[in-house]
């Protein structure tokens, strides 16, 4: 008997999933400990059923690649790219469609892919994410997760070599279980500067060089202030704000009398939070200005 294909083992799974009883009910009748592994559960099968989601999205992207121009699938049905085409069909965001687009041709390039008009980038993968491509295979990580490597990694260089990268990959995976999806890119991430010293000087002088101020006045006069701020200077302005307000989002403690005081003014302010920082910053502008104008 011929194995179903993909298309009717989806169908039986959502079937199946379909029937499955399932309510508040239900849920409220299970132990903590069965409770807890139905979590698991659903969490293994949204990964499985993510995973082949994704492959189907890499191969739509595939017959949607831009050479093939109007000649592509997305196109024929109206669509200017493969990532709006999967969005207009799933209905997911724009962020999910990416990184489902992105896992998809990493999935398919594990495949080694050689069909007629595959192109470059999916016939050869990148090997130094093998494991992790096979992990989200298994369904031991998540798409998320695997795009999160991937773009935490980053790609082969002259100073970081891909042997190297492929043997970061393999600590990542390791930590997968125990870190989200942030942090796992940040894990990812750091593995790659420990590996290139002079990516992070590079980054630093980027991010400082990226620094900017703006403030743009709205129809009804008030104005708006866009500050992009580096790491280290985000760092100041936030302490800043968090000695400034820290009375009006939390209970403070405070032995010296004239500091209770003050606390107990700021948290009795009528102002909200926000509106404190901004009175707050607003207020140590004109003091650093009148202390020293010699910056203006």
């Amino acid at each position: 008997m011929p194995s179903p294909s993909p298309l009717e083992h989806l169908a039986a799974v959502v079937a199946e999933l379909e029937r499955a009883p399932l309510d508040g009910a239900a849920l409220r009748a299970l132990g903590d400990g069965d409770l807890l592994a139905l979590t698991d559960l659903g969490a293994a099968a949204r990964r499985l059923l993510d995973a082949r989601t994704s492959l189907v999205a890499g191969e739509l992207a595939r017959r949607s690649r831009p050479e093939l121009a109007h000649d592509g699938l997305a196109q024929r049905l109206g669509h200017r790219t493969v990532e709006e085409l999967v969005r207009v069909t799933t209905g997911d965001s724009r962020r999910d469609v990416v990184t489902a687009v992105n896992a998809g041709r990493l999935l398919l390039a594990a495949d080694g892919d050689s069909a007629e008009g595959s192109d470059e980038s999916i016939a050869a993968g990148p090997a130094h994410l093998a494991p992790a491509v096979a992990a989200a295979r298994a369904g031991v990580l998540s798409v998320a997760a695997l795009e999160a490597i991937r773009s935490g990694l980053g790609e082969p260089s002259e100073r970081v070599h891909a042997a190297a990268l492929l043997t970061a990959c393999e600590h990542v995976v390791e930590a997968a279980q125990q870190l989200d999806v942030d942090r796992l890119h940040r894990f990812a991430r750091s593995l790659r500067e420990s590996l290139d010293a002079e990516a992070i000087a590079d980054r630093e002088r980027s991010q400082r060089d990226a620094r900017s101020f703006r403030v743009t006045t709205l129809p009804d006069g008030m104005t708006r202030a866009s500050w992009l701020l580096d790491p280290e200077s985000a760092a100041l302005v936030r302490e800043l704000v968090d000695r400034a307000t820290s009375p009006k989002r939390r209970a403070v403690e405070f032995s010296d009398p004239a500091e209770a005081e003050k606390a107990a003014r700021i948290a009795n302010d009528d102002r909200t939070p926000e509106q404190y920082a901004s009175d707050t910053l607003v207020h140590l502008l004109l003091a650093g200005a009148d202390a020293d104008s010699s910056m203006m």
